[in-house]
């Protein structure tokens, strides 16, 4: 993935991914990952990372 996107700087995933997606980009990536919490309802507007 860094060799595809070498300007990458962090990762923005969905609370589901939590656990596994955030130990590999943080141990194995080394970069910065932002997990958006459970929306309660229905749809919203995420701000973006």
């Amino acid at each position: 993935m860094l060799q595809k996107y070498p300007t990458l700087k962090g990762v923005c995933a969905d609370a589901g991914y939590r656990t596994p997606m955030e130990a590999f980009v943080r141990n194995i990536l080394n970069k910065t990952i932002v997990i958006s919490e459970h929306i309660s309802q229905g749809w919203a507007i995420i701000p973006k990372c």
